[in-house]
């Protein structure tokens, strides 16, 4: 956040230290985090479920939790283990899939050669609005938000059978701030010209929460 113009003037060196979203509180501990190996847990509990469910036709399905950018990691963990046909329903962040997309290709084609497949869900978008997702300090402008749109089309229709992302129009979304302006809103408006009226309905009902001890609420305060 020592970078992001929108905390500038906060005198609180832990703010200007803190790594990553400003409103999830997780910034900091996730560097802590991947410092260990988040997955052999995980491995562990699907192995063992493997093991004692009785041989069936149909693939297994596991619902994770958010590994806060180490997405491409497990999955390369899951083709290494050699686990029976499974689908993997997680969230991740646009930014992320943005990032590596040449990855998720060459992992697509292996998962989709092991009968595998991935379900996305709650990928975070946040806003289409530039200043609202500045102060939220996750590396995401609507530039990048559109050229994940065009990542999941395409994955869309070369991995039909392995790639799915149910959610209407793709992203999740947090509107409304103590921050919102007209100019905000009429940025997601524009936006759900393209994603459609279920993602604008769904939209409408969401703000921003101000949990205890994360810098936005600082931001908030002042």
């Amino acid at each position: 956040l020592a970078t992001n113009p929108f905390f500038e003037g906060i005198d609180d060196p832990a703010i200007r230290e803190y790594r990553g979203c400003s409103f999830c509180g997780r910034g900091n501990r996730d560097r802590v985090a991947r410092e260990s190996d988040p997955f052999a847990p995980v491995l562990r509990q699907i192995l063992a479920h493997q093991r004692a469910t009785p041989p069936s036709d149909q693939q297994h399905e596991y619902m994770l939790g958010d590994f806060s950018g180490e997405l491409w990691r497990f999955l390369d963990h899951v083709l290494a283990a050699g686990i029976a046909p499974s689908t993997f329903t997680t969230m991740v962040r646009a930014d992320q899939l943005v990032r590596s997309p040449d990855r998720m290709n060459r992992l697509l084609e292996q998962m989709r050669e092991g009968n595998h497949g991935l379900t996305l869900i709650s990928i975070g978008a946040e806003n289409f609005s530039p200043e609202e997702n500045l102060r939220f300090n996750k590396g995401v402008t609507p530039e990048r938000l559109w050229k994940c749109a065009d990542l999941i089309d395409d994955w869309y229709e070369r991995f039909p059978d392995t790639f799915d992302c149910p959610d209407p129009g793709y992203f999740s979304v947090i509107l409304f701030t103590p921050w919102t302006t007209p100019d905000d809103l009429r940025a997601n408006i524009t936006a759900a010209r393209r994603l459609g009226a279920s993602w604008l309905r769904g939209a409408m009902g969401t703000r921003l929460q101000l949990i205890f001890e994360t810098p936005i609420v600082q931001l908030a305060r002042r």
